[in-house]
């Protein structure tokens, strides 16, 4: 993902914490830390562009860099609710 790692992304290691957080890695907004994709697409969006409405879907905001290979929407690994 440019800019930002989704905590769980590839899964916690073993017997690690999963925080849910979405952090922002380099850039202006470097070490902020969102409860959400969406929380940090908008803060992304008010940061380089603070005239245009920040409504963002966080999930098909952000890709993940597959470190090498193609990059892949977050929305793609998205967990499925039960219900």
């Amino acid at each position: 993902m440019s800019g930002a790692q989704p905590s769980s992304a590839n899964g916690p290691p073993q017997g690690a914490a999963v925080h849910n957080r979405v952090e922002i890695v380099d850039g202006p907004l470097k070490s902020r830390s969102f409860k959400t994709p969406t929380g940090a697409a908008r803060a992304v969006v008010r940061h380089y562009n603070p005239s245009v409405n920040d409504n963002r879907n966080g999930w098909g905001f952000w890709q993940i860099d597959n470190g090498g290979g193609p990059r892949v929407w977050l929305q793609s690994i998205r967990p499925v609710k039960a219900g």
